[in-house]
């Protein structure tokens, strides 16, 4: 998969749910009113809540995640930029306008609502109540008796002028991106500020949205990896640790998953089935009896589930 491509992938999910304050019966709660709720006789905190998310009760989020959300998807944008254009300047202003963008074409009406809520108009500067000096025209400052000589980079800088006079002559963004744009700037510059663990975020979210998404070349990349990880556990457990035993059923799943490219890994898989009924059948006292037989099923009916196909092979 292309980097161009996840990175768009994830900031369009980014732009696709928005995590609020919700009580238990799921209403959202109103401004002004306390962040805990009564829960079984003791007062909790009312977690950020979304569709596709739910915040820790430690977070230095306040009403929404949107901030969060906007420095993912705008770290994004501006990565797929880079790679685009090859350059840095200009990033993060493409990046704000293509959030914005999404931000409109979203489905979850509480993210454009955000957005859209409490807009007050463009605060006037101090210097437009000002009643605008005289101009003096060139033929009254121009001192007489004197030859004027032009200089030949006065046609480079006409032709500079003229460039950017086309180029302001091109279609403006419309208002309502350009006004969310700004506002997502400024809410990505801030959170930035204050987070320290930003593009630690960013590179979670970018790792997860691959692993939920891989295909073949991902499984040719990592599966040495997680087969080195396995040695390196059963070097360091005993092994009737229940952390073995569970590392050793997810790494058979592993073998499992994917299309046709994982026909060829069936005869391991098959081994590290059965290693892993055997390691969770030893696993400590410790293990509720309930968890311990709950793997041994599972481990089964997947093993029973291959060793069907093998033979049909």
């Amino acid at each position: 998969m292309e980097k161009r491509a996840i990175y768009s992938a994830v900031a369009r999910r980014m732009m696709s749910d928005l995590a609020v304050r919700r009580v238990q019966n799921g209403r959202i709660l109103r401004r002004g009113r306390k962040r805990v709720e009564l829960i079984a006789g003791e007062h909790r905190q009312i977690r950020l809540t979304g569709d596709t998310r739910c915040h820790s009760v430690g977070t230095d989020l306040r009403k929404t995640d949107f901030s969060w959300r906007a420095t993912i998807a705008v770290t994004a944008e501006e990565e797929a930029y880079i790679l685009d254009s090859g350059r840095e300047r200009g990033a993060n202003w493409h990046a704000c306008v293509r959030v914005a963008q999404l931000a409109l074409e979203s489905s979850c009406s509480r993210l454009r609502e955000h957005l859209l809520l409490g807009h007050r108009g463009r605060k006037r500067r101090s210097w437009e109540d000002e009643e605008p000096r005289p101009s003096v025209s060139r033929s009254s400052a121009q001192k007489t008796g004197v030859a004027e000589t032009r200089d030949q980079r006065f046609a480079e800088l006409d032709a500079q002028i003229a460039r950017d006079a086309e180029r302001l002559k091109q279609p403006k963004l419309p208002e309502p991106v350009r006004r969310m744009a700004n506002v997502i700037r400024i809410q990505v510059r801030q959170y930035r500020s204050r987070s320290r663990f930003w593009r630690k975020e960013f590179e979670d979210q970018v790792g997860g949205y691959i692993f939920e998404n891989r295909d073949a070349d991902w499984y040719d990349d990592n599966l040495p990896i997680y087969r080195e990880r396995l040695g390196l556990a059963e070097i360091e457990f005993d092994p009737d640790d229940r952390y073995l035993a569970a590392l050793t059923l997810a790494f058979a799943e592993l073998l499992t998953e994917g299309g046709s490219y994982r026909k060829e890994r069936y005869d391991e898989a098959q081994h590290y089935f059965r290693l892993a009924i055997d390691r969770w059948r030893g696993a400590s006292n410790s293990v509720p009896d309930i968890h311990r037989q709950v793997a041994i099923d599972l481990a089964s009916a997947k093993l029973a589930a291959i060793s069907q196909l093998c033979r049909e092979r």
